[in-house]
């Protein structure tokens, strides 16, 4: 498995059932907008994802290298969305079903959405959802990105929300 993408008392991850790609996030800070007094989170966000290393002779799963490594270093988004998405990651865990979230209050400035999918049924292995990740910004116009998740890493992905908005809120 990948390591965390981010280490801190505020950060959340989700990793690839196939253990080589990995979203991750830390909450910065928080303020209320000056606007509609919604809460809003400054973030961090990156994915990363690794794959064999094409350069040795030897090509194994054994020895990965980083195939690539995004990071948006500050992403503001509505912690109230946040909060919904993490209620419908919890009630994902019950009942599997298509989730989408847009994170941002302004998506002309920026925007981050989640989808996670219902899983496909298969006989031969275990059942996976697409986790999706899309992020368009002024000085980033486009970047989308996708792996497989199963429900653990939806269950870990959910705790850690949980936690870090609990965190985020102590620390204000």
């Amino acid at each position: 498995m990948t390591d965390q993408v981010f280490e801190s008392a505020c950060q959340w991850n989700i990793y690839g059932s196939e253990g080589r790609t990995s979203l991750g996030g830390r909450f910065l800070r928080t303020w209320r907008s000056s606007k509609n007094k919604t809460e809003l989170i400054l973030a961090e966000i990156s994915i990363k994802s690794l794959w064999m290393n094409r350069t040795s002779e030897q090509i194994s799963f054994h020895n990965l290298s980083t195939d690539f490594a995004i990071t948006l270093s500050q992403v503001v988004i509505s912690r109230p969305r946040i909060e919904e998405f993490t209620d419908e990651l919890e009630q994902w865990l019950k009942s599997p079903r298509r989730v989408s979230k847009a994170f941002c209050l302004v998506p002309k400035d920026q925007n981050l959405r989640f989808r996670l999918g219902a899983p496909a049924p298969s006989k031969n292995r275990l059942e996976k959802a697409i986790f999706e990740a899309q992020y368009s910004g002024i000085a980033f116009p486009s970047g989308k990105w996708s792996f497989g998740v199963d429900q653990s890493c939806v269950r870990i992905l959910a705790g850690e929300l949980r936690t870090a908005l609990e965190k985020i809120s102590s620390a204000a």
